[in-house]
């Protein structure tokens, strides 16, 4: 579809929430970086990487082949359990 209408893919960016669940998206996800213990400005920065890259997938022009976006989905991820586990480790007051 972006290949076929490429003025989309600006609009992808420059309006992230754009479309019917965007709002239902942002929640549940609220929802997943919320249960990994992450502490507030980790939750956020952890809620933005995972949108912006997701977002930023669905807004290429030439789609991934589907075993490198899984690799870089599981590095994302595996990102934010590590910085989870070091935040779990450290003490409340040093987090703050």
């Amino acid at each position: 579809m972006l290949a076929d209408h490429p003025w989309v893919a600006p609009l992808s960016a420059a309006y992230p929430n754009i479309g019917p669940h965007a709002r239902a998206f942002d929640a549940a996800l609220q929802r997943l970086v919320d249960a990994t213990g992450l502490l507030d400005t980790a939750r956020t920065g952890a809620h933005l990487a995972v949108r912006q890259f997701l977002h930023g997938c669905g807004g290429a022009v030439r789609r991934a082949p589907e075993s490198d976006f899984c690799l870089a989905l599981d590095v994302l991820i595996a990102g934010i359990e590590a910085k989870a586990e070091v935040q779990a480790e450290t003490p409340a007051t040093a987090n703050a």
